[in-house]
């Protein structure tokens, strides 16, 4: 005859097996999380790498991927909605896409670009029946003296990030150092981590 156990006697085995498991669980979270934080230290050091080189301009001008590029806001003409040292992430868009009160950035000079907001579109404004367009710093006093012809558009604003701008630019001045200092930084936490493993370093607890 088959003895019945209790409700008492199930709840112990339960508990005596979840004892067992519980370090091995344990564990398993510690593992986890430590290479979900190495994942994402290692991508945010590849990151600032990336986005220094993606801000240095060529010959050819500003970075294009896949239509996308990003650029610094340098002064303060557009504080109250993209502050300076902001990073501006732009996308190329056709003609018909640009609107009044989209925030674009155009090429000032040949070497500098300029992120300010459509406040009109001005049709023929060359008589050649081309479309320009009136821009305007919001926090500035009155709209930008020249009018910017399309083909000296780099894209619409789809993204901005305060701050982020100007740590990328001292990245981007000072490129082979950050990239070395970047490689350096990961060789020497490569080897901590087998020095660890292989048990030279003790593992501390707190």
């Amino acid at each position: 005859m088959t003895e019945l156990k209790t409700l008492n006697d199930i709840t112990n085995e339960f508990n005596q097996k979840y004892t067992e498991l519980e370090p091995r669980t344990q564990t398993a979270r510690t593992q986890t999380k430590g290479i979900g934080s190495s994942l994402l230290f290692y991508a945010f050091l590849i990151g600032i790498v990336a986005a220094a080189y993606f801000l240095t301009k060529g010959s050819g001008g500003a970075k294009v991927i896949l239509g996308y590029s990003a650029h610094n806001v340098l002064t303060q003409s557009m504080q109250s909605e993209i502050p300076q040292g902001s990073l501006v992430i732009t996308k190329l868009v056709s003609q018909s896409e640009l609107a009044v009160g989209d925030d674009i950035t155009f090429w000032k000079t040949e070497t500098k670009t300029v992120t300010h907001r459509i406040v009109d579109i001005i049709e023929n404004y060359d008589g050649y029946g081309s479309l320009g367009y009136q821009t305007m710093g919001v926090d500035n006093s009155a709209p930008d003296v020249d009018i910017v012809d399309y083909s000296n558009v780099v894209g619409k604003v789809v993204f901005h990030v305060p701050v982020v701008g100007d740590i990328i630019r001292i990245a981007t001045d000072n490129i082979v150092i950050v990239a070395v200092f970047v490689i350096i930084l990961v060789a020497l936490i490569a080897v901590l981590k087998m020095l660890r493993k292989n048990k030279y370093i003790p593992e501390t607890t707190g």
